[in-house]
């Protein structure tokens, strides 16, 4: 008898641990859909649906052609919403309104993310140049035109076997070692006056 008693009470005890569980695995549901519930009540779920299919098509855009990522983030988005915008009209989803918002949050970021790229690449080049034009040893104005020669040595050799080769990235490298250069000549005229 005292078998059956406990495996009743072990019974009962895993009872009331599956019990636990599933209160707590609805209370977490609950949660998450009263958050949901909420971000889809700011921002559409059609923004989630864009930038999933976006993302998408931008990976496979830029795994074909690498040169312009830029080009390819907005086409896929373009196309994208055409096609989001026509399938909805195909199935009747008369909501154009919550397209429309997920379109411009989507449009917006992509200006703002672009905006930032420029200016923070623009403050680089802008550091890297006023660094490599006014050296303050001979040693790294040295190690400034080495760097740099090598670097338009690997443009110019790319553009010599035509592949995947930049002309404005040359023309940076050519313009950066220049400015090496300069800056070395203003080093040696400062070190050495005669």
């Amino acid at each position: 008898m005292a078998q059956i008693k406990d495996f009743f009470l072990i019974l009962k005890r895993d009872y009331q641990v599956l019990g636990d569980t599933i209160k707590s695995y609805l209370n977490n549901y609950n949660k998450a859909k009263a958050f949901f519930k909420d971000l889809f009540h700011w921002i559409p779920a059609d923004f989630f649906i864009l930038l999933f299919f976006t993302i998408i098509l931008v990976v496979l855009l830029n795994s074909i052609s690498r040169r312009n990522p830029k080009f390819n983030l907005f086409l896929s988005f373009f196309v994208t919403s055409a096609s989001w915008l026509s399938l909805s009209t195909f199935l009747g989803y008369s909501r154009y309104t919550h397209i429309f918002i997920s379109m411009v949050i989507l449009v917006t970021f992509m200006v703002v993310f672009y905006l930032l790229d420029f200016g923070i690449s623009y403050f680089f080049k802008y550091i890297y140049k006023k660094r490599i034009g006014n050296p303050r040893t001979l040693e790294r104005s040295m190690y400034n035109l080495q760097s740099t020669y090598n670097e338009s040595m690997a443009q110019a050799y790319l553009l010599l076997s035509e592949t995947d080769y930049n002309l404005p990235e040359l023309k940076e490298r050519l313009t950066n070692l220049k400015i090496a250069s300069e800056g070395m000549i203003t080093l040696l005229e400062k070190r050495y006056k005669q």
